[in-house]
């Protein structure tokens, strides 16, 4: 029995695959080493993913966001170790797992646009050009948390229309106040941030909301696939909630640059779910 996990910064995807038994779909809480240490993760591990697994485990993939670096990988690695300490542990980055998930072994522009954001060109094996990510503060263009950013922003400084502005204190009943000890001293504030994109998506109609959306893809595209020499000859490609929720606002966007938007995917996890399956049966 394989298990494979999608991590972002919200959630993470899992699957078990075997071959005699079908692929199983569970969820646990995002592990972003970022923002949780190995202590963290560990009771994470036990508290939400070990109630579902309870076979024996051979190998363990995970890909996740935050995965960049050695430091990372490593309090991922030696959390799970401490739980499956005979299991063939690998850690990859999510904007890797996404590349397989999206492009399996083709070419193309493989793009996350959820919670956070990023991209790559893969060639149908490897990464060979990626974006530095630069998270929630200084980057992370077009993402939950940038949309709940500039939603925030213009409710707070009474640019939202006075009609949405109601409509925002109604739904939250939140104070200037808590929003900003929220963001600057409390865990996960990208989470935080994300979750106003959900006001959006309920009031994508209005076109203010409309054009913050469009405003943030916008910035997405010049930061995340412009940069790319071969971006007009390669399929572009999407995963993540936003990019799922947001999708006819995204290839509306898409069409003003001329970019081809082949496929886009809630998660990951579908992609990769058909992978493993294929490595696995062919082992």
């Amino acid at each position: 029995m394989i298990l494979v996990a999608d991590s972002g910064a919200t959630k993470t995807d899992w699957i078990k695959i075997d071959k005699k038994i079908s692929s199983k779909i569970f969820q646990t809480s995002g592990i972003n080493p970022n923002f949780i240490d190995e202590k963290g993760i560990h009771d994470l591990l036990c508290n939400e993913l070990l109630p579902n697994v309870q076979e024996k485990i051979s190998e363990i993939y995970f890909y996740g966001a935050g995965c960049s670096t050695d430091e990372n990988k490593q309090k991922i690695s030696e959390a799970l170790n401490k739980i499956f300490p005979e299991t063939k542990i690998e850690i990859y980055t999510d904007l890797h797992g996404a590349a397989i998930a999206l492009c399996g072994d083709q070419s193309g522009i493989a793009c996350i646009l959820g919670t956070g954001s990023n991209s790559c060109f893969f060639d149908g094996e490897k990464i060979i050009n990626k974006v530095t990510s630069l998270g929630y503060i200084l980057g992370d263009e077009g993402s939950g948390a940038h949309l709940g950013t500039t939603l925030l922003k213009a409710y707070l400084t009474k640019e939202l229309p006075i009609e949405l502005s109601e409509l925002f204190y109604q739904k939250y009943k939140i104070e200037q106040s808590e929003i900003i000890q929220t963001i600057y001293n409390k865990p996960f504030p990208n989470r935080f941030l994300a979750s106003f994109s959900y006001f959006l998506s309920e009031n994508i109609n209005h076109p203010f909301i409309n054009q913050i959306v469009k405003n943030c893809f916008h910035d997405f595209f010049k930061y995340y696939i412009l940069i790319y020499p071969e971006y007009k000859d390669l399929p572009v490609h999407f995963t993540g909630s936003i990019a799922h929720v947001f999708s006819e606002l995204l290839i509306q966007c898409s069409i003003e640059h001329k970019i081809h938007i082949d496929k886009i995917l809630q998660s990951p996890i579908e992609g990769l779910q058909e992978y493993y399956q294929k490595i696995i049966h062919i082992a």
